[in-house]
């Protein structure tokens, strides 16, 4: 924590933060502490959440973002949550098709317009994401 708050410029701090922070959950879910996984879990979302936001062009902060995202839906699949293990895979889908929109974009020689309205579709993502992440908490 310290850090990434020592060096708030330098993004792989907060990204190996919240890497800790998604570790942890899962050491807690497997261990039966549900309560702190989810905690631990959010808490790498919102760290996630700010990296795919200020970095939009560096898809793996949004990569894994989904991928809290799927751990959430796991617990909340084990612990019998069926509609927020549900809210929370397809939070966890909805992030990768943005990006291989983008990647498609890219790689097909796109124009500034396709690779930016790529971009944008990633964003708006990430962003679908964190209102309804929001809402849930």
């Amino acid at each position: 924590q310290k850090l990434a708050d020592d060096h708030p410029t330098a993004p792989q701090h907060t990204r190996d933060l919240a890497a800790s922070h998604h570790s942890l959950g899962v050491l807690y879910r497997e261990t039966g502490r549900t309560e702190k996984a989810e905690a631990a879990i959010q808490k790498a979302m919102a760290l996630r959440q700010d990296l795919a936001n200020d970095h939009p062009a560096h898809t793996r902060y949004a990569s894994d973002l989904a991928g809290s995202h799927a751990g959430l839906a796991l617990l909340y699949r084990e612990t019998g949550q069926a509609k927020e293990a549900e809210t929370a895979h397809q939070k966890a889908l909805t992030i990768p098709r943005a990006l291989a929109m983008l990647a498609s974009a890219m790689a097909g020689g796109g124009d500034g317009e396709a690779i930016s309205g790529a971009l944008m579709s990633g964003q708006a993502a990430a962003a679908q994401a964190s209102i309804t992440y929001t809402r849930q908490n």
